[in-house]
C-alpha cells in the first residue's frame, strides 16, 4: 500500500495524471504503454495500485476461509 500510495504522489507531482488517457485499463488504447515520461508514470502506477488491491482481497478471503475452518475445527474438538 505504501507503494501505491508513494506512486500516487508521483503521479500528482508529474502531473501525469492523464499520460494514459482516458482509457482504463488500455494505456492510449494499447496494452503497452507508449514510451512517454508520463504515460509510463501512469501505467506504474496503475500496476501497483491494481495489485496492491488484488492483494488486499486476496488477504480478506484467506483470512475469512481460515476462519471459517477454525470455528469448524472447534466445534469438532468440543
Amino acid at each position: 500500500m505504501f507503494c501505491a500510495t508513494f506512486g500516487g504522489t508521483v503521479v500528482t507531482k508529474t502531473e501525469s495524471g492523464l499520460g494514459c488517457g482516458h482509457e482504463w485499463p488500455l494505456c492510449q488504447g494499447k496494452f503497452v504503454p507508449a514510451h512517454t515520461i508520463a504515460s509510463l508514470i501512469e501505467y506504474s502506477h496503475r500496476l501497483v495500485s491494481g495489485l496492491a488491491g488484488l492483494t488486499a482481497v486476496i488477504a480478506v478471503l484467506c483470512f475469512w476461509f481460515f476462519a471459517k475452518n477454525v470455528e469448524i475445527c472447534e466445534y469438532i474438538l468440543s
